[in-house]
């Protein structure tokens, strides 16, 4: 993996990488566009304003949802480093156990709260409302962090267990 990542990294410059960034952003801002339209048919809303300010804030609002997303990994990756290094430096296990087991959990919590927050963010920007609410915890926030917890414990089970890619 480490080969390809150099060969790629060796033939990119930093014109392909703004331009690949760009068009990324851009899909995103499609994808942000799309729940904008169903929301605002589910609110029943007719969305009047000009096309690129709606277009603009799906990008601005996109960059902040993927910074998000690639917060609550961070916090997954933090909490798997930070519970590694106690498990690596305390060296009586009955301590060192419940202090990784509570490390694992703290990440945990602080992921679901900034997935909370993603959820909120698109349920306050999303439909072209009058009047905006702040709501933390939505249904469909809700049902969006179960399913993405649901799936997070899936793929940790699945890799656990069936960690051999061969036929």
């Amino acid at each position: 993996v480490l080969l390809t990542f150099n060969q790629i990294t060796d033939a990119s410059s930093g014109k392909k990488v703004t331009f690949v960034f760009a068009i990324a952003l851009w899909a995103a801002s499609s994808g942000f566009s799309a729940i904008q339209d169903s929301m605002n048919t589910l609110y029943k809303i007719k969305d009047t304003g000009p096309y690129w300010k709606a277009r603009s804030a799906a990008v601005l609002i996109s960059t902040l949802l993927s910074l998000l997303i690639t917060a609550i990994l961070a916090v997954f990756l933090a909490a798997d480093f930070f519970a590694r290094l106690v498990s690596l430096h305390i060296a009586h296990p009955s301590i060192a156990d419940p202090v990784v087991v509570l490390i694992r959990i703290l990440g945990w919590i602080v992921a679901v709260a900034l997935l909370a927050l993603l959820f909120a963010l698109i349920y306050y920007w999303a439909p072209n409302v009058k009047q905006r609410q702040w709501h933390w915890l939505t249904p469909g926030g809700a049902i969006g962090i179960l399913g993405w917890v649901l799936a997070s414990l899936g793929l940790r089970l699945y890799l656990h267990f069936f960690n051999t890619y061969t036929v």
